[in-house]
């Protein structure tokens, strides 16, 4: 039986995920509070980010699921640097899915929708129990059917092609292969390249987005493997999370028809004499 949460940070955090989740997506997960000792978080439960405050800023702003619950030292309000004094708190990682934080959707609309008539968070000195906040499967639901049309969970997805390729120094196919399969297996984006289109973009047009990799080998012969799969999903920026976790599963089950190689000649720019 899945179990929906909450959790409440403040603004700062919040602009810290946001941030986080513009440069790297879901690969990274956010460490957040859930020392309430009378509920007990699951890895993979669903979780709603919920922004502190007054007014027009209170509110939820990102959708994801707690990949891992963990005990470490933090202090209080798990934001400060640790010292002497911090205590050993459960917290859980969280991954984002989905953010929203331009178009939140507010308290003061959720107050007024009858299933969170009973919601303890929102009477009066409910928000200072601490986190994380059990949520109703139909509170859940109010929540996403007010969030923005392209980040609700049913929006319609499209259909995307994804190239994934890495450029290796390697004595024969076999050994390349097996690089290619520790680059995906590892996502390591600094060897990594990724091309991201549409299904309906022609193949000679400029893809959606593109992963370029940051170290190459310094052998002027190597060989290029690439990975072709597609994926469903919102926007290219979504196509690229689920490609990244398509990869995780893919990883060492990955086979020669799977891939293809090409032996790749580097040149080198000429040297221009003074």
């Amino acid at each position: 039986m899945t179990t929906y949460w909450m959790i409440q940070v403040d603004e700062g955090t919040v602009e810290e995920i946001s941030q986080d989740f513009v440069h790297r997506g879901n690969r990274a997960q956010h460490r957040l509070p859930a020392n309430r000792m009378t509920m007990e978080p699951l890895a993979g439960d669903p979780v709603v980010l919920w922004r502190k405050g007054s007014g027009v800023k209170a509110g939820a702003v990102a959708l994801g699921f707690i990949a891992e619950v963990v005990e470490a030292f933090h202090a209080r309000n798990y934001r400060e640097t640790r010292q002497e004094k911090d205590t050993l708190r459960r917290s859980v990682n969280m991954v984002v899915t989905h953010l929203f934080t331009e178009d939140p959707v507010l308290r003061v609309e959720l107050k007024e929708d009858p299933r969170f008539a009973d919601f303890t968070m929102f009477k009066r000195g409910g928000a200072q129990v601490a986190n994380p906040w059990e949520l109703e499967k139909e509170q859940f639901e109010a929540i996403t059917e007010r969030m923005p049309d392209a980040t609700q969970p049913g929006f319609p997805f499209v259909k995307y092609k994804i190239n994934v390729e890495g450029l290796f120094e390697a004595d024969g196919t076999l050994a390349a292969l097996e690089q290619f399969k520790t680059m995906v297996r590892e996502r390591d984006y600094e060897r990594m390249g990724m091309e991201i289109r549409s299904a309906d973009t022609p193949a000679d047009a400029e893809a959606d987005s593109i992963l370029e990799p940051q170290t190459r080998p310094d052998s002027l012969i190597a060989r290029l493997v690439m990975w072709d799969t597609e994926v469903l999903a919102l926007s290219p920026t979504h196509a690229f999370l689920n490609a990244v976790r398509k990869m995780k599963k893919a990883g060492d089950s990955l086979t020669e028809r799977d891939l293809r190689v090409i032996e790749f000649e580097q040149y080198e720019p000429e040297s221009t004499g003074v």
